[in-house]
């Protein structure tokens, strides 16, 4: 057993290896290897290891070399994957694209409008957020029909006040005829000017806003 390595039949004077060289955090499949190899070694010769015992040991160790194999191609997937994204990223450079956006920009007199597509006809309700969460603006339209729109926010509160510089969150609410309700998002189009790798994310620059790959809705030429 690997906690009963014994040798009644070997002499006192005799000690088993030192195995510090290869004590490890954990142990991979050539120290197990080493262990079963000391312990067939060192083991009473009168009274050999059972064969049933060294089965479950050739059992763990086979199942440990699975994982481990397993483990590795697991770690080559990922990494295929991460290149994968980054070739598709940099085919995008030059190319038109709308992404998914619920965040405005507010730069002194410069406020970033607020576009969106309808697919039918709907009332529209759209609130401002700061950083906090705290809706500081509510603006509304009516009878909007299909297809692209635009909202201008003038940069002021609910009180008329002008909000501090910053970016802001913005959710748009469409009111259907029969009364429902369902959330629409805002978009943003533009060239993809450059692709950027940082801390494992792939994002895409346009207009000098960096947007996630997943936030991509439409590529065009």
């Amino acid at each position: 057993m690997l906690d009963g390595i014994s040798g009644t039949g070997v002499p006192q004077s005799t000690s088993p290896p030192d195995t510090s060289d290869y004590v490890k955090k954990q142990l991979d499949k050539d120290a197990f290897l080493k262990i079963l190899l000391t312990e067939m070694k060192y083991q009473d010769p009168i009274q050999p290891m059972d064969n049933k015992d060294f089965i479950a040991q050739m059992a763990q160790f086979s199942s440990l070399e699975q994982v481990k194999n397993l483990s590795t191609t697991f770690e080559r997937f990922e990494k295929a994957q991460d290149n994968l994204s980054r070739f598709q990223a940099a085919t995008l450079v030059g190319k038109n694209v709308v992404v998914g956006n619920h965040e405005i920009a507010v730069n002194g007199n410069a406020v970033d409008p607020i576009t969106f597509q309808l697919d039918k006809s709907a009332d529209i309700v759209v609130k401002i957020l700061d950083s906090s969460g705290n809706v500081v603006k509510t603006m509304k339209a009516f009878s909007l029909g299909t297809g692209p729109h635009e909202l201008n926010w003038d940069g002021t509160d609910d009180k008329g006040d002008l909000v501090p510089e910053g970016y802001y969150k913005f959710q748009i609410t469409a009111i259907n005829a029969d009364g429902t309700q369902e959330d629409i998002p805002g978009l943003v189009g533009g060239k993809v000017d450059a692709v950027q790798f940082r801390n494992g994310m792939v994002n895409l620059i346009i207009n000098g806003m960096a947007y996630s790959m997943d936030q991509v809705l439409e590529v065009s030429g």
